[in-house]
Parts: C-alpha cells; structure tokens; sequence
C-alpha cells in the first residue's frame, strides 16, 4: 500500500523518552509506514528511558529490550520522509542545524492544532501519563491524515469511448486534492481499452496507487480486463449502492465505469462514494475474498 511518506521520524532533544514513546505507539496502531525515532542532541548512545518503557508497558504495548538513542542526521531528511518534532524548539534547532531538512513539522502543527506535548522529565509516573495520553490522542490524528493521504494516489485509465468522461473525472478529483495517475487513452482516436486499463489496474496491484478507475462505453470489457490481473477486484457499477455494497463487501480497489450507462454528474457520485467507503472486514466478506484469490 503506497503512501505520501516511505519514512516517518519522530524527534525530541535526547531520543531517550518522549520521540522513542511516539515511535512504540506510532508502530502499534499503523503498519503502513516505516517509523523510527531520533534526537537533536545525541553525545553517545543512551538506554531509552525505564520510566517510559514501563508506562508503555502497563498499555499493554510490546517494547523491544535494548533500545537505545540515536542522533539525527542529515540522511533523514528527503522528500519521501516525513519528520515530526516533539515541539517547537526542536523543530527550528533542526531547521537551523539542517539545510537540506525539509518536511519537519511539530506534531500538532501536522494535525492542525496547537497543544504543547508536556515533558515530563524529572516528574513523577502520573505525570508521565499525561504526556502520554497526549501522545496517544496526536498520534491517532497522525495516523488518520497518512491514511487519507493514501486514498489520493488514483490511476485512471480509459479508451475512447471513455475518453470525455475520464477527462472529467481527472478534473473533478484533482480538484478535490487527489493525485490522479493517468494511464490514458489521451484522445478519442480508437484504441484497444486492454491497453490501458491493465496498465491502471497494474499501477494498483503494485502499489503505486491505491485505487483505480477505468472506464470505456460499457464498462464491461475494461472491467474484464483489470479483473485479469493479479490482486485486483474490479467492479463494475451503475449507481451508488452498488459502489458502497463493492467497497465494504468486496473490498473492490478498482472501480469500473461505462460512458454510455451513466452521466457525469452520476459518475462524480458512484466514485465519491468508491474512494470515501471502507471495506467492512467483516469476517465473511474476508473469508469471501480469501476464495476468490484462491
């Protein structure tokens, strides 16, 4: 699964307690993105802090022995790495100490709020769980926005047929903010829709999308077409129900479309309805879709 960031560093001044706290439970609830912590002001290697690791422990997170502090150098910074500080400070000694650091943002600053993360250095245990609650209630936000993120990475592909209604549909999400993968067609002039909607269903089997649509007269050969490639479940729908029933019981990751069955204005529908719906997980429909991989 593709995202903005292949790397995301969180950074305090020692990387003993409050970046390595953010990393262990970074990792606990998101999967989709390597996570490692760092500090401004590392003089040697030190254990990461017991107090810490024991108010982790006690939230029944799992944390690694031997541990230890890393400084932060100017390898970690590149335009795939997303850098999040512990606070102010931290972020502009890092802005001041780094030419090449770019995408470094507090974070609250990343999710568009103003809290100041306590310290609780030198505090008692309860202290040390209110940073932590702190943490927690950021980190989740954190996670929430990499994961919309994702849902922006859309190839497209089309023949002519699907040429205008492609067009259209590119305009109307990359308004909407999403990045659109265009595989073509590029005009109206005939052409073979195998062509290019495996090419748009291939950029989502291998990661560099996270959905597509793909789109000819009917809807249907293209659809065929996708379905032929491996990790793919194209579905082919004519209203909204059908796009919200494919995402949640399906989990469709490709959604097909036919130029001469459904409008523009009800395309814009069944695709906000696609990208926006979530797949269910449901324990039926996964052990559906386990068959259908088979």
């Amino acid at each position: 699964m593709k995202t903005r960031y292949k790397k995301l560093l969180f950074v305090c001044k020692e990387n003993t307690y409050l970046s390595p706290m953010a990393e262990i439970y970074f990792k606990h609830i998101n999967n989709r993105i390597v996570v490692e912590s760092r500090g401004t002001v590392v003089m040697f290697p030190e254990p990461y802090s017991a107090k810490m690791e024991q108010i982790l422990i006690d939230d029944g997170l799992d944390v690694e022995e031997g541990l230890i502090s890393k400084q932060i150098e100017e390898f970690d910074f590149g335009k795939d790495i997303l850098v999040l500080t512990i606070d102010e400070k931290t972020k502009l000694s890092i802005y001041d100490d780094y030419l090449n650091a770019i995408n470094v943002y507090t974070i609250a600053e990343y999710v568009g709020e103003d809290e100041e993360i306590i310290d609780p250095y030198g505090k008692d245990a309860d202290t040390y769980k209110m940073c932590f609650g702190q943490i927690k209630r950021l980190l989740l936000k954190v996670s929430e926005k990499i994961k919309q993120e994702e849902l922006r990475m859309i190839s497209l592909g089309c023949d002519h047929g699907g040429y205008e209604l492609k067009e259209a549909i590119r305009e109307y999400l990359t308004q909407k903010g999403y990045d659109c993968h265009d595989f073509g067609c590029y005009n109206t002039n005939s052409c073979d829709y195998p062509d290019f909607g495996r090419a748009a269903a291939e950029a989502v089997a291998d990661g560099r999308c996270q959905r597509g649509i793909v789109i000819c007269s009917t809807g249907i050969g293209i659809s065929i077409v996708a379905n032929k490639v491996s990790g793919i479940r194209a579905a082919l729908c004519t209203n909204t129900f059908m796009a919200k029933a494919t995402r949640e019981h399906n989990n469709a990751n490709v959604l097909a479309l036919g130029a001469k069955i459904v409008d523009k204005e009800l395309a814009f529908e069944i695709v906000d309805t696609f990208l926006n719906t979530e797949f269910s997980n449901d324990e039926r429909h996964i052990r559906r879709i386990n068959k259908i991989e088979q």
